[in-house]
């Protein structure tokens, strides 16, 4: 009896073993091959190149053009952490409750708003000189936006807000300074985008700026 429920047990565990192999096999069989054309594929190596500071700030003087050359146009741009943020300065910044904002008016230089503890490792960031303005843990960081445009000449008008920019932060903003028209940043974005297409000079790929959005305004 033994014997037996151990040769039925070896002939299950064998039958088992053939039938996963066989499986396998067939999955193998099934998994799609990539196309001829991947095998003429060759390295990069040095035709990568990283992004200049130059090139960072030349991104930036594109949107100043683009700001201005729309109907109507848009007096600065506000924008957060991510993507946006390190495609125009090179700057990676992950987000979190301290505010930290990069401000581009349609002319003159950029401003970064940024927490007064993270004033040294900000600047170690930073690729090309851009003003800081810092706030203090007991400062309204919105409120610095609003006198950091204020000494841009910009009291009013509209600003493109990017969709990632925190709904919290945004709304404490149009409290600090309500002449301001907050709009959707997507036609810069667009415009951008589109350009990114035709004139690309790095072979380094360029982060997503600016992203898109069906939000046609954040006005509420």
């Amino acid at each position: 009896m033994t014997t037996q429920y151990f040769s039925r047990r070896r002939f299950l565990q064998s039958s088992a073993a053939i039938s996963s192999l066989a499986l396998a096999e067939r999955a193998l069989s099934q998994t799609p091959q990539p196309p001829p054309s991947f095998s003429a594929l060759k390295p990069l190596g040095d035709r990568v190149q990283p992004i200049t500071p130059d090139e960072f700030h030349s991104r930036l003087l594109h949107a100043q053009e683009l700001m201005s050359s729309l109907d109507p146009k848009f007096d600065a741009l506000l924008l957060g952490p991510g993507t946006s943020l390190y495609y125009f300065t090179g700057i990676r910044w992950g987000l979190s409750e301290r505010l930290l904002a990069l401000i581009i008016p349609r002319t003159g230089s950029p401003l970064i708003i940024s927490p007064a503890f993270e004033e040294g490792r900000m600047r170690e960031l930073m690729r090309y000189p851009i003003d800081v303005r810092v706030w203090q843990e007991d400062e309204s960081p919105t409120n610095l936006i609003a006198s950091a445009l204020a000494d841009k000449n910009l009291r009013s008008g509209r600003i493109g807000i990017e969709e990632a920019f925190p709904f919290t932060f945004y709304d404490h903003f149009r409290a600090s300074a309500p002449a301001f028209d907050g709009v959707s940043a997507d036609p810069v974005s667009l415009a951008v985008h589109a350009n990114l297409r035709t004139s690309s000079n790095s072979c380094a790929s360029p982060a997503k700026p600016l992203a898109t959005s069906t939000v046609s305004s954040l006005k509420i």
